[in-house]
């Protein structure tokens, strides 16, 4: 076990000379926190048998930006993906020590998927790890320490999808590369061009469009270099409404409401995976808000079918409100039945606003007080 630990410390000190650019940042390094992490993590290496946690080092390879130091935490939970039951024994958390520790750059993010809204799309656990921010002060030893106690307490929330939004995040200005954000399994990502209206001016401007289960970034290129800066973020319930362009089906409108100052801002996007984009944001969106589909603008349908289907939704707009007054069995069977024929129809029709209207009727059937007015009917 003592020679396994000499070759940890051999190999970091080499992932270390990769990731400084000057001798005096390596030798900061080595003569620094560098003796006090790596005795202290000795001991958790050579005890690490008793531990609920054990400890991996390694390089990120995409962008060797970070020395990693991949902690383990051993813990039994079940996650559902689709209709089956997945138990994981194992949730790993990455330590990321960036060229500029011991003053900044030290971060740690999550690499396994094990709660809805998922943790695992690259947001900065930090802060909610040790409560507070990083310090030069602080030992990244500790930070490891606290790993444990921060994954109970996200599994004690964790059909708390608020609490479960708020943990961690992106910084505004924060630099990434695109090979740092393929990293992370729960954030999609999406290349589009932005039209802005500036000095009475349109302007196109290149984005990265990145979509995580709880929240909504946009990412600007930044010249002459490969890495790109964040410049909005929004939780995905702020979003009021999205709309598809009649005339080009590639442009998608997005408007954005800030809660805090009642402001509101609209979004031109001109993108390829305008489909795929939509399905996605649909689906995660509905986990927050009810939706209200006006119109179905994402296929083409007869004036039969699309008569029909327009009636559908608009009695079913019209009772999703009605209800919140009316809470009876007519209405509660009237609802179900009419999302019953969303479904059908859009199914029938390769459509996955089926999806949508799905979790609606799931949803409406597991409510407890629907539950105990069925059983008295």
């Amino acid at each position: 076990m003592i020679q396994e630990v000499d070759q940890q410390n051999e190999h970091i000190l080499k992932w270390a000379q990769n990731l400084f650019k000057t001798q005096g940042q390596l030798q900061r390094f080595k003569t620094g926190k560098f003796n006090m992490l790596i005795r202290e993590l000795n001991e958790i290496l050579l005890e690490s048998k008793n531990q609920r946690y054990h400890v991996e080092f390694g390089q990120n390879n995409q962008t060797k930006r970070w020395v990693e130091i991949e902690i383990g935490i051993r813990q039994k939970v079940e996650i559902y993906d689709g209709n089956e039951t997945i138990e994981i024994n194992k949730i790993i958390l990455a330590l990321q020590i960036g060229k500029d520790y011991p003053i900044k750059d030290v971060r740690v993010v999550c690499k396994t998927t094990f709660v809805t809204p998922s943790l695992a799309d690259g947001r900065n656990l930090l802060p909610d790890i040790q409560l507070q921010h990083w310090s030069y002060k602080n030992q990244l030893v500790n930070i490891i320490k606290l790993m444990p106690q921060f994954i109970e307490k996200v599994l004690q929330y964790r059909s708390d999808k608020i609490f479960l939004q708020n943990i961690g995040q992106y910084y505004l200005g924060g630099t990434y590369t695109i090979d740092e954000l393929k990293e992370y399994p729960d954030l999609e990502r999406y290349p589009v061009i932005q039209q802005q209206n500036a000095f009475l001016q349109n302007t196109l401007s290149i984005r990265l469009i990145c979509l995580s289960e709880a929240h909504f970034y946009i990412f600007e290129y930044i010249e002459n270099s490969f890495d790109l800066r964040l410049i909005f973020r929004a939780p995905l319930q702020s979003c009021t409404q999205l709309k598809k362009s009649k005339k080009n089906n590639d442009e998608i409108t997005l408007i954005w409401r800030n809660y805090q100052n009642k402001q509101e801002e609209n979004q031109l996007f001109t993108m390829k995976q305008y489909d795929e984009f939509i399905k996605s944001f649909l689906k995660r969106i509905n986990y927050y808000q009810h939706i209200r589909i006006s119109t179905n603008s994402y296929m083409h349908f007869g004036q039969k079918e699309g008569s029909r289907i327009q009636s559908i939704m608009s009695n079913l707009n019209i009772l999703e409100t009605e209800i919140e007054k009316k809470f009876n069995q007519q209405n509660i069977n009237k609802l179900m039945d009419l999302y019953q024929q969303a479904i059908e129809f859009f199914s029938s029709n390769n459509d996955y606003l089926y999806q949508i209207y799905l979790y609606k009727l799931q949803t409406l059937i597991q409510r407890q007080d629907v539950q105990v007015i069925s059983q008295f009917k």
